[in-house]
């Protein structure tokens, strides 16, 4: 990785972020295992045992992946990086639509204007890591084989 707009540094945030993110889908994984008829909850994903196993497990390998790679500088790490990053952009997207959609039910009267911009922010800021991956790899990926 050297170009000069990600270099090192880049390199080193989206293993933070990728090992961050490996950190909670493992967790969830454990948990799943733990308690398997306790339902975990990941945007659309509302899955208990295998399945919740397998929502956490198969990216939480992706992740690994992606991780090996960045350390060995390998050429499939870009395909492994973007969908690592579409698989959380989809579930940050979802649990934003979730939340939208269960704020009639539960009352516009607990929706201030400041829990608005503080929801906003956060969301703007946990997108912004995968984004910027997947846009890193979208430049990165080279369908034609070059």
């Amino acid at each position: 990785m050297k170009e000069t707009y990600f270099g090192r540094v880049g390199a080193w945030l989206t293993g933070l972020w990728v090992g961050a993110m490996n950190v909670l889908l493992l967790v969830g994984m454990a948990a799943a295992f733990r308690y398997p008829h306790q339902p975990i909850h990941l945007g659309f994903i509302h899955a208990s045992g295998f399945v919740a196993v397998c929502a956490t497990a198969i990216p939480a390998v992706c992740g690994l992946w992606a991780l090996v790679g960045l350390l060995q500088n390998r050429r499939s790490t870009p395909f492994v990086l973007l969908a690592f990053s579409a698989y959380w952009i989809v579930i940050l997207v979802g649990a934003l639509l979730e939340a939208f959609w269960r704020l009639p039910a539960e009352g516009w009267g607990v929706a201030t204007a400041w829990s608005w911009v503080i929801r906003a922010v956060t969301f703007g800021v946990m997108v912004a890591c995968p984004a910027l991956v997947a846009r890193w790899s979208l430049g990165k990926v080279s369908l034609s084989g070059r």
